[in-house]
């Protein structure tokens, strides 16, 4: 396998340093993007220089790794970032122990690196800071100092870029006043700094050479494809369709009972129809039943009571009866005129009548079927006179006349069937 292994920087316009390895050889070079894309048979990983991006800590105790999206990052990092929010791109490299290590790049550089990445259109196998390929140890850190780099490597995913200060840099000079690694790996032909950190602060430094190409750290290429393929063996394709098969079986079974169950619903419907037609034949000629011939037979029993001086619980008498027998504290002084229409009893009452009770009395009533309403007097008058200036039909004579009354209790039937729907 064919290797290629590219080495960029800030500057995606100049040339690009690569090497390409293969077996035990190794091949190395400069080349424009164009020319990269001439490469043939070769699989790419490509290695950032430190300054391509900045990593960060961020502390997620308690928030699910669902649910560390962009927008929480920066929101977390708003802070801590130099640059507006709006002008990056987080990248999450690893999340262990409440702790998150993010990847920080200018969204211009980002989108750019992509497209040229895309252009040379070649399989990529990752893409990493350069800073992840240098010798690592746990309790070490690891000082790179070269003419491209500078940067001081303290654990597996965190490093930091480093100044220009002679002898030493200065953040790494308050990073060694404020805690000291048991050794330092050195990757610099400044001999002057390594002596001086040396001297100054008693830590041993290990110079290496060691960069280790080809091991994945952190990859944050991960193309998303337009086709969504699944691969399945032949045996899982064969359960598969033996499940399809017991479904389709299961289903067939239960749509037949469904049509049976419909069929005897229907059949059911029918013969109660026509029981109902029977019954009510002695009533009132009924040729289909529906809301209103139902309705039509209700009023025939009606008049068929009205007839033989039975009462309705809709008349006035039964309703008033019940009212007087749960609003116990009425009585003849607070009473003064009473008005039926319609199925429905006004009773005005004056300000003897005493309306605490009155949400009991409610609730007996309609045990009793009756729905009980209240309101003062002045709003039910207004209503009147509304309704009479709009409609012809309205309540007229003593009924819209002003009476000394400060209640109006309304009783209706609670249930009521009205052919038109209306309840």
């Amino acid at each position: 396998m064919r290797i290629l292994q590219l080495y960029i920087n800030n500057n995606l316009e100049g040339s690009i340093n690569w090497a390409i390895v293969e077996d035990e050889n190794t091949e190395k070079g400069s080349s424009s993007w164009d020319e990269i894309s001439l490469f043939d048979n070769v699989q790419v990983e490509v290695y950032l220089n430190a300054h391509c991006c900045s990593i960060m800590r961020v502390n997620t105790t308690g928030i699910s790794t669902k649910r560390l999206t962009e927008e929480l990052i920066l929101g977390m990092l708003e802070d801590s970032i130099v640059d507006d929010i709006d002008e990056v791109k987080p990248i999450i490299l690893h999340t262990e122990n409440d702790i998150t290590y993010v990847a920080i790049f200018n969204k211009l550089y980002y989108e750019a690196l992509l497209s040229k990445l895309e252009s040379i259109n070649k399989p990529i196998r990752f893409i990493q800071s350069f800073v992840f390929s240098t010798d690592y140890q746990e309790n070490t850190w690891t000082l790179y100092i070269s003419e491209e780099q500078r940067f001081i490597r303290t654990s597996k995913y965190e490093y930091y870029l480093l100044d220009n200060n002679q002898p030493i840099p200065a953040l790494l000079n308050d990073m060694l006043n404020t805690s000291k690694p048991r050794t330092l790996i050195t990757y610099s032909d400044n001999n002057d700094m390594l002596n001086e950190i040396t001297t100054k602060y008693d830590i041993p430094c290990e110079p290496s050479t060691l960069i280790t190409s080809g091991v994945t750290v952190w990859n944050f290429h991960n193309p998303k494809s337009t086709h969504f393929k699944i691969k399945l063996e032949k045996q899982t394709k064969l359960d598969l369709l033996k499940l399809y098969n017991t479904v389709k079986i299961f289903g067939g079974i239960i749509i037949t009972f469904w049509i049976i169950n419909l069929i005897a619903i229907s059949v059911n419907s029918a013969i109660l129809e026509a029981q109902l037609k029977k019954n009510l034949q002695v009533i009132t000629p009924i040729k289909t039943i529906n809301q209103a011939s139902v309705q039509l037979a209700i009023d025939k029993i009606q008049s068929m009571r009205h007839e033989r001086g039975v009462y309705s619980e809709t008349d006035a008498v039964p309703m008033f009866s019940n009212f007087l027998d749960t609003v116990s504290n009425v009585g003849t002084n607070s009473i003064i005129q009473i008005a039926y229409a319609h199925n429905s009893l006004d009773i005005f009452l004056n300000n003897n009548f005493e309306t605490t009770q009155f949400v009991s009395y409610k609730n007996i009533l309609l045990t009793k079927q009756i729905l009980a309403t209240i309101q003062d007097y002045k709003t039910y008058l207004k209503k009147i006179k509304t309704s009479s200036t709009n409609n012809t039909n309205a309540p007229t004579g003593e009924q819209s006349q002003e009476l000394d009354a400060a209640w109006v209790i309304t009783l209706q039937p609670s249930i009521a069937f009205d052919p038109r729907g209306d309840k």
